[in-house]
């Protein structure tokens, strides 16, 4: 892990201490601790995670506008984000010391190796199934910088979003079956806002757009012109909404940080019981493998399928039950 490269090699930046620096990317405080006598700034745009960088102490921010003098960027597995988060390094640092680091598995000998045909990046050290590497100068890296790609139907999306190449197949399934929703309604995950628009097109009356993942918002943003819309950046499994709700819609994740957690579906569900009216409803879709039923049946007095493929399935719930304990 970092931590263990950045030990191994801290001797090199020893005249640094004292100095401005950046990390992009760090998703945990243990992650960082190697870091943690510098004081650093960090960049990061998840919600669950900022929580737990300030919790540690960490000034923790989602746009980078000061001037920096070491940035060190932690590759994450998305190749275009990875090359955004190091052009944003290096411009921000004024072209000075910039650390790269990364998994082996999260695409860090492609990025070196670019960077090596570009940059003064020298040999990278190679330990714990990782590398960690650094380059300074003012090489051109303004191709690395992400812009917004377009997709059909005019909607947006932006690198290391969650399906930021099409709508996700499981919203689209969802969108299929569902009825002409009223009310209030809540898109939770709302990812770049694939289902939020949708919802708006609907006779709702306003549509809450939760997700914790503060590109997606911003992009989501773009994508969904309403005065129907809110648009909130907050970790949706401790959401409480401000007002009571008539539906919940979601297609809730089930990977944290690459590892596979039916719980975070189980939370997003909970979410949901907390904000809805004593008559809401429910709209869940998920992979056909995910146990989602047992969990909706403990706090909704109703409950059924809507439709299922061979790879997803629609659950139906209403009624939340109040002495549920959530």
């Amino acid at each position: 892990m970092f931590s263990t490269r950045f030990q191994f090699v801290d001797d090199e930046f020893a005249h640094l201490e004292g100095k401005r620096w950046i990390v992009f990317n760090a998703e945990t405080p243990h992650q960082i601790a190697a870091l943690k006598y510098l004081k650093p700034t960090i960049y990061q745009t998840f919600a669950p995670s900022v929580t737990d960088l300030q919790a540690a102490g960490y000034d923790v921010v989602q746009s980078v506008q000061s001037d920096f003098d070491v940035a060190v960027v932690l590759l994450p597995k998305a190749k275009a984000l990875s090359r955004h988060f190091i052009a944003t390094a290096q411009k921000c640092t004024n072209s000075g010391l910039v650390i790269v680091d990364g998994q082996k598995d999260a695409g860090i000998d492609p990025i070196l190796k670019d960077l090596r045909k570009r940059t003064s990046l020298g040999d990278a050290v190679s330990k714990a199934h990782g590398k960690i590497a650094w380059f300074t100068g003012d090489t051109d890296l303004s191709d690395y910088f992400d812009t917004p790609k377009s997709l059909e139907d005019g909607f947006k999306t932006l690198a290391g979003v969650f399906s930021a190449d099409a709508a996700d197949p499981a919203s689209h399934f969802l969108l299929s079956v569902l009825p002409r929703l009223a009310g209030t309604v809540a898109d939770l995950g709302a990812g770049w806002g694939y289902l939020t628009r949708n919802l708006i097109e609907m006779p709702t009356q306003r549509v809450i757009a939760v997700e914790a993942d503060y590109r997606a918002i911003e992009i989501a943003r773009v994508n969904v012109s309403s005065d129907k819309v809110t648009f909130v950046w907050a970790d949706a499994t401790a959401w409480r909404a401000d007002e009571a709700l008539d539906t919940v819609v979601m297609n809730p994740p089930f990977h944290n940080f690459g590892k596979a957690d039916p719980g975070i579906g189980i939370d997003f569900i909970k979410s949901a019981v907390r904000s809805l009216k004593v008559q809401g409803d429910c709209y869940v879709v998920a992979n056909r493998h995910l146990p989602y039923e047992q969990t909706l049946n403990e706090l909704f007095h109703n409950v059924g399928e809507v439709t299922k493929d061979n790879r997803f399935k629609v659950l139906y719930a209403s009624k939340p039950k109040r002495n549920a304990g959530i």
